[in-house]
């Protein structure tokens, strides 16, 4: 699909220039890949072990699918926005691609590395959509098949998503213990930050005591005990869950017994204390968040924490969840951003000093609701960069098209190729409605997995795109 005639794309601000806003010329390299904690993604990521995460409600359980959106398309969102920066990106196995004659590269093919390389697709697949961009915002994109691939210049450090074991020898930006414990909803908890009442069940084995099975059973069985217990409604929180995977909201007894079958016919919470281990039990990565349930609707807030503590607002959304709580993405109203900035600046101040304190800068997205006294109250904290944080960037882009408010989607699941969705929605990528902010192609070419950025001139203009795009997603 030609894309030579379109509008470049210029963001308000980039991840370089805000690492940069305190004079600080100290390079940064991206490194963005998510962890999971079930599946392991490709032969040179191993599941983590000292960083423990959790995903017990995730629906895509093929390690193949899990690449393609956890080591693509999420990388391409995030690198989207980084700027005139490094960002090192996974390749994909070469033996699940399907795009490159792996019988002729076994056999010693006459083809030089550089050739094989032109033709995997992943890669492709991010230049065009970082081809998007003004060129001086353009990342500067490299691939690595290994984590022991990665060497940074000399004070160089590294950005990256989530803490993970493979990306320890590297100097990271913060260090990834402080990182893991940030991220962690237990460490939340006792942050003394405005949060909803919460009780924090740890474990109270020991990490030489986990392979006593008569130990652990009991043990899961008084965790357990806590949510059976607990008074209708609350929600149920695992330490280290990404995208709503291990957030579970109760508010009948039918959805209760729903997440005991999850968490107790099925024993993760048993797998949770066998993950527990003497390196890591200061980090609690088995511990239970249980949290009052808040009447309405959380927005998320994204901003950036610079070395000096200063914070920076990004934006202010309203999050797309599904009932079982997993995030779908954002939808954002930029005339309403400098009026929803003034009433959340007091609670993203307290959430940048308390980061700052611990020794983080960077990007960061709190989850924030208002109890009926009116307080604001954090329930969660993503402290990394979110899906928010491009839709907030693209103010600038999006309002000279004259278009007031834009929704992001994620993950949408194509039966197509991109240039089929490019020719689909032409007029609505010509006419700066459509971003394509991730894309990876699968089936051999033949599909795709990615996220988009999608724009117009009122709430009811963008629902009815939002639609036919899901529409189009879905069809057969």
């Amino acid at each position: 699909m030609d894309t030579s005639n379109r509008q470049p794309i210029t963001l308000d601000t980039t991840l370089n220039d805000l690492y940069r806003l305190d004079g600080d010329n100290e390079e940064i390299v991206l490194v963005y890949a998510v962890p999971t904690g079930e599946v392991q993604m490709m032969s040179q990521l191993p599941l983590d072990k000292h960083f423990a995460y959790q995903s017990p409600m995730t629906d895509i359980t093929d390690g193949k699918m899990l690449a393609r959106i956890f080591l693509q398309v999420v990388p391409q969102l995030l690198g989207f926005i980084a700027g005139e920066m490094p960002v090192i990106m996974f390749d994909l196995d070469r033996k699940n691609e399907g795009n490159v004659n792996e019988g002729d590269r076994m056999r010693g093919s006459n083809q030089s590395r550089e050739d094989l390389d032109s033709q995997r697709q992943h890669r492709r697949d991010a230049f065009e959509t970082f081809n998007q961009l003004a060129p001086h915002q353009k990342p500067q994109l490299r691939f690595v098949s290994s984590p022991l691939d990665i060497v940074l210049k000399a004070g160089a450090k590294a950005g990256i998503f989530n803490p993970m074991d493979c990306l320890t020898h590297l100097p990271h930006t913060v260090d990834p213990e402080i990182h893991f414990e940030l991220l962690s909803k237990r460490s939340l908890a006792f942050s003394g930050l405005p949060t909803p009442p919460t009780e924090v069940v740890d474990v109270v084995i020991e990490p030489d005591q986990t392979t006593n099975d008569s130990l652990v059973e009991g043990e899961a069985r008084r965790i357990i005990n806590r949510i059976t217990s607990r008074p209708i409604p609350f929600v149920v929180k695992l330490p280290q869950a990404l995208a709503g995977q291990g957030t579970f909201l109760i508010r009948d007894e039918s959805q209760r017994q729903d997440t005991l079958k999850v968490l107790d016919d099925s024993q993760y919470v048993k797998r949770m204390l066998h993950q527990l281990t003497i390196s890591n039990a200061h980090l609690h990565p088995a511990s239970l968040v249980l949290q009052d349930m808040m009447p309405g609707e959380a927005v998320a807030l994204s901003f950036f924490v610079t070395k000096s503590g200063t914070s920076v607002f990004i934006a202010c959304c309203k999050q797309l969840v599904d009932d079982s709580g997993h995030w779908g993405g954002g939808w954002i109203s930029y005339l309403e951003q400098e009026e929803l900035h003034r009433e959340w600046a007091d609670t993203i101040d307290k959430a940048a000093a308390y980061l700052h304190g611990k020794g983080y800068y960077g990007p960061v997205g709190i989850d924030v609701m208002t109890n009926g006294e009116g307080e604001q109250l954090i329930i969660d904290m993503n402290v990394r960069a979110c899906g928010s944080h491009p839709l907030g960037l693209l103010k600038g882009h999006v309002m000279r098209q004259g278009l007031q408010e834009a929704a992001i989607l994620f993950p949408l699941f194509f039966p197509y190729t991109r240039g089929d969705f490019d020719a689909t929605f032409l007029e609505d990528l010509a006419a700066g409605r459509l971003v394509v902010g991730g894309w990876s192609h699968y089936n051999g070419g033949k599909a795709g997995v990615g996220t988009v950025i999608l724009a117009a001139s009122d709430a009811a203009s963008l629902t009815s795109l939002v639609s036919r795009v899901k529409k189009y997603a879905q069809s057969e």
